[in-house]
């Protein structure tokens, strides 16, 4: 409702848009000089995009939210489509054959669905980044544990190997499996939310569609147990570049959000908010 109000008030710019968006400063804790200066700030910037324009997502800050979300997405989906077609493989390498391996994979989506369930509850009380942190560490330190069952022997192996995959499978959702969605959603404005979506999810499913089809033959190329490794790498640089490079959204208005400037790579990436900033002081 709030980002509603405001994007009423920067398109529309009509008294009563204005009179609501002031009713509703109490719900984002703006005061009405910060809230004044906030629709001066839309309304310029939405003066100027064109909805559905992708070319905006290339221009001023927005380009550096684009890269953000494309990177840490294209990584994820390596990782994720290089491992989850291989649960089965992975499995008989453990010591599950035929069929049981099938199953096993398919019960594997049990943890899956549980870290996506408490992913839903945790995005506004942990924050989005640390669970996408959470995520791809679990996710990598998964894949390590897969490797070592691979080259160990017996009940041992399979127990870690399993693990692994539980690890995988629960902690990725939990964290990169939900946050990705979110990050191409929220670090853009209304105008541009849905071409942010959109070509985030075009260049990941093609992405997506090269892993599932290449991976074969570059596992067959590395030997599988090189290939996890690589992957594990790939999930540890994911890892690396939220880090330096995604900012929290957590507790942050989308208004606020859309005029903010994104402030990496950081040890501490954030989004400031300039604008209102400088008219406090």
């Amino acid at each position: 409702m709030p980002e509603s109000s405001r994007w009423r008030v920067a398109v529309q710019g009509t008294e009563d848009a204005v009179q609501e968006a002031k009713r509703l400063s109490i719900v984002t804790g703006l005061t009405e000089e910060e809230l004044h200066k906030l629709i001066q700030v839309e309304r310029e910037l939405m003066s100027r995009i064109k909805p559905g324009d992708w070319r905006w997502l290339f221009k001023g800050d927005f380009r550096r939210r684009t890269i953000i979300v494309w990177v840490q997405w294209i990584l994820y989906d390596i990782g994720s489509y290089g491992f989850g077609l291989y649960s089965p493989a992975i499995l008989a390498m453990l010591g599950f054959k035929g069929s049981l391996a099938i199953l096993l994979s398919a019960l594997l989506y049990i943890p899956g669905f549980l870290g996506a369930l408490g992913s839903a509850y945790l995005n506004d009380v942990a924050g989005r980044r640390i669970l996408q942190l959470i995520g791809f560490g679990g996710s990598a330190l998964g894949m390590v544990f897969v490797a070592l069952g691979a080259y160990l022997v017996g009940l041992v192996a399979i127990v870690i190997g399993v693990i692994g995959l539980i690890l995988w499978y629960g902690i990725g959702n939990l964290g990169p499996g939900n946050t990705m969605g979110l990050y191409a959603i929220e670090l853009f404005p209304t105008k541009l939310r849905s071409t942010s979506m959109g070509s985030a999810t075009a260049i990941t499913r093609f992405v997506s569609f090269l892993s599932a089809f290449e991976f074969p033959y570059i596992a067959l190329a590395l030997g599988k147990l090189t290939f996890f490794e690589f992957l594990v790498v790939v999930t540890f640089i994911a890892f690396i570049w939220t880090i330096f490079c995604t900012p929290e959204t957590k507790g942050i208005p989308l208004e606020l959000i859309a005029i903010a400037k994104t402030k990496c790579p950081n040890i501490h990436p954030r989004l400031e908010i300039t604008a209102l900033e400088a008219e406090k002081r």
